[in-house]
């Protein structure tokens, strides 16, 4: 959400020596500490500084611009996209800041070259910051502030890995709201998502703080259990399922909507699952056993191979 990654910008309250910009692979700039009504949108991919810092992945340069201001730049890639973050800052208010410093602990006699070494490293902080920050923004749901599918997929890669190095056990559970077509239906999108967001705490309260939450997508969640076996899984899952279904979300004329029923499944590795896909695949399949067999339960790859 590109009018996130601007406003996290704003609410950095940069001083106005620093600016801090987003540039697209093509060059396109999505996001600037200052000035955005003017620069948000245009093209800099011919500018001599994105040619310079295009080649590498990061890095810190020293540059004349065309305003004849010598300013130093940091830059850096966020993996996978191809978007560059560069912050710079006049030269001159590097010197001056690190000059004040140095004069506050009588420190005069440092070498000069130390002024821009403390230039880079007050940058290269507050950049470390804000990569750190923007790529959180994108590993979140937007609306229910849990994870999403692309963190799912990153965490899913690790911990398989370390359940088979480690010969742990691993869980995988998707946890899908039965009938909740019929809440957006009555009562409006704006008071489903309220739902959604309502939800989504509850089941973060449910689970332990090993396990891993995700917005599978639409109204379906997914829950990763590392070092947890089916009988473990099957207690946090049942838990889960027992406050939904006792939970009350109040209605805005008055009343509550209830009740919040989910239908669970679930898989494990080893025990049922070899893979990565095969974990998530069996998951489904338990899931959609479950809807068949009455909704509002929790049901095991297991047990829907047994029962069938």
């Amino acid at each position: 959400n590109l009018t996130k990654i601007q406003n996290r910008l704003f609410q950095m309250n940069l001083p106005k020596s620093v600016l801090v910009s987003v540039i697209d692979e093509n060059g396109i700039m999505v996001a600037r500490s200052q000035q955005p009504e003017t620069w948000v949108g245009k093209n800099v991919k011919n500018e001599v500084l994105f040619e310079k810092i295009i080649e590498r992945d990061s890095g810190t340069k020293k540059i004349k611009y065309p305003d004849g201001k010598v300013r130093i730049v940091s830059f850096t890639k966020i993996p996978k996209t191809g978007w560059i973050v560069k912050a710079a800052i006049d030269e001159s208010q590097v010197n001056a800041r690190v000059w004040k410093e140095l004069d506050k602990y009588i420190m005069i006699f440092i070498p000069v070259f130390l002024i821009a070494f403390f230039g880079w490293l007050w940058i290269g902080i507050n950049l470390e910051n804000l990569h750190r920050k923007l790529q959180n923004i994108s590993l979140l749901d937007p609306l229910t502030e849990v994870w999403n599918g692309r963190k799912f997929n990153l965490d899913l890669e690790i911990e398989f890995q370390r359940a088979r190095r480690y010969k742990k056990k691993l869980s995988f559970a998707m946890i899908d709201l039965d009938s909740f077509k019929d809440c957006n239906d009555t009562f409006g999108h704006l008071f489903g998502d309220d739902c959604l967001i309502a939800i989504a705490n509850l089941i973060k309260k449910s689970i332990r703080k090993v396990d891993l939450l995700y917005r599978y997508g639409g109204d379906e969640f997914s829950i990763l259990m590392p070092e947890t076996d089916a009988q473990e899984a099957y207690v946090v899952l049942e838990r889960v399922r027992g406050n939904l279904a006792n939970f009350r979300i109040k209605m805005p004329g008055g009343g509550s909507f209830e009740p919040i029923t989910a239908s669970i499944g679930y898989s494990t590795y080893p025990d049922n699952s070899l893979t990565p896909e095969e974990l998530i695949k069996n998951a489904d399949h338990a899931l959609y056993g479950a809807k068949l067999t009455g909704k509002n339960k929790t049901l095991s790859f297991d047990s829907l191979l047994q029962s069938v």
